[in-house]
Protein backbone atom coordinates (compact mmCIF):
# COMPACT_ATOMS: atom_id res chain seq x y z
CA UNK A 1 0.00 0.00 0.00
CA UNK A 2 1.23 3.48 -0.84
CA UNK A 3 -0.10 6.79 0.30
CA UNK A 4 1.33 10.29 0.46
CA UNK A 5 0.93 13.87 -0.62
CA UNK A 6 1.82 15.77 -3.78
CA UNK A 7 3.04 19.35 -3.62
CA UNK A 8 5.48 22.00 -4.75
CA UNK A 9 8.78 22.80 -3.07
CA UNK A 10 7.15 25.45 -0.88
CA UNK A 11 4.23 23.26 0.33
CA UNK A 12 2.53 19.89 0.06
CA UNK A 13 -1.09 19.77 -0.95
CA UNK A 14 -1.86 20.05 -4.69
CA UNK A 15 -5.52 19.14 -5.24
CA UNK A 16 -7.03 17.29 -8.24
CA UNK A 17 -3.68 15.98 -9.48
CA UNK A 18 -3.41 12.57 -11.18
CA UNK A 19 -0.60 10.41 -9.77
CA UNK A 20 0.52 7.40 -11.89
CA UNK A 21 3.04 4.81 -10.64
CA UNK A 22 4.33 2.56 -13.45
CA UNK A 23 5.98 -0.69 -12.34
CA UNK A 24 9.47 -0.79 -13.89
CA UNK A 25 8.84 -4.37 -14.97
CA UNK A 26 6.09 -2.91 -17.18
CA UNK A 27 2.73 -3.67 -15.51
CA UNK A 28 0.69 -3.15 -13.39
CA UNK A 29 0.14 0.57 -13.15
CA UNK A 30 -1.21 2.15 -9.96
CA UNK A 31 -2.98 5.50 -9.90
CA UNK A 32 -5.08 7.95 -7.91
CA UNK A 33 -6.34 11.52 -7.99
CA UNK A 34 -5.30 13.71 -5.07
CA UNK A 35 -7.95 15.08 -2.73
CA UNK A 36 -8.29 18.72 -1.63
CA UNK A 37 -5.30 18.36 0.75
CA UNK A 38 -3.11 16.78 -1.96
CA UNK A 39 -3.34 13.25 -0.49
CA UNK A 40 -3.45 10.11 -2.61
CA UNK A 41 -3.94 6.39 -1.96
CA UNK A 42 -2.76 4.10 -4.73
CA UNK A 43 -4.92 1.50 -6.41
CA UNK A 44 -3.80 -1.11 -8.91
CA UNK A 45 -6.64 -2.35 -11.09
CA UNK A 46 -9.57 -3.33 -8.85
CA UNK A 47 -7.51 -3.92 -5.69
CA UNK A 48 -5.85 -1.63 -3.16
CA UNK A 49 -2.07 -1.57 -3.03
CA UNK A 50 0.78 -2.34 -5.39
CA UNK A 51 3.51 -4.92 -5.90
CA UNK A 52 6.90 -4.31 -4.23
CA UNK A 53 9.65 -3.05 -6.57
CA UNK A 54 10.77 -0.04 -8.54
CA UNK A 55 8.29 2.47 -9.96
CA UNK A 56 8.54 5.42 -12.32
CA UNK A 57 6.04 8.14 -11.56
CA UNK A 58 4.16 10.70 -13.65
CA UNK A 59 2.09 13.54 -12.17
CA UNK A 60 -0.34 15.69 -14.13
CA UNK A 61 -3.12 18.14 -13.43
CA UNK A 62 -5.48 20.57 -15.08
CA UNK A 63 -3.87 23.16 -17.36
CA UNK A 64 -4.13 25.82 -14.66
CA UNK A 65 -2.55 23.60 -11.98
CA UNK A 66 0.93 25.07 -12.50
CA UNK A 67 2.53 21.61 -12.78
CA UNK A 68 5.38 21.70 -15.32
CA UNK A 69 4.73 19.44 -18.33
CA UNK A 70 7.91 17.45 -17.67
CA UNK A 71 6.17 15.67 -14.76
CA UNK A 72 3.40 14.32 -17.00
CA UNK A 73 5.57 11.56 -18.50
CA UNK A 74 7.76 9.00 -16.75
CA UNK A 75 10.58 9.57 -19.22
CA UNK A 76 10.95 13.22 -18.23
CA UNK A 77 9.58 13.43 -14.68
CA UNK A 78 12.73 12.18 -12.93
CA UNK A 79 10.47 10.64 -10.29
CA UNK A 80 11.42 7.09 -9.30
CA UNK A 81 10.59 5.28 -6.07
CA UNK A 82 11.26 1.88 -4.54
CA UNK A 83 8.20 0.28 -2.92
CA UNK A 84 8.76 -2.18 -0.08
CA UNK A 85 6.27 -4.85 1.03
CA UNK A 86 3.68 -3.42 3.43
CA UNK A 87 2.77 0.22 4.00
CA UNK A 88 4.77 2.90 2.18
CA UNK A 89 4.43 6.68 2.60
CA UNK A 90 5.73 8.55 -0.43
CA UNK A 91 5.37 12.33 -0.54
CA UNK A 92 6.08 13.73 -4.00
CA UNK A 93 7.60 17.20 -4.24
CA UNK A 94 7.55 18.94 -7.63
CA UNK A 95 10.11 21.66 -8.22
Amino acid sequence: MIDGKVGATDHLGLADVLVNFYFQQRFPMAYDMTDQQGRYFLLSGASNGVLPGGYRVAVSGPKNSGIPEQYGMTGTSGLEFEVAPGKNKIDITLE
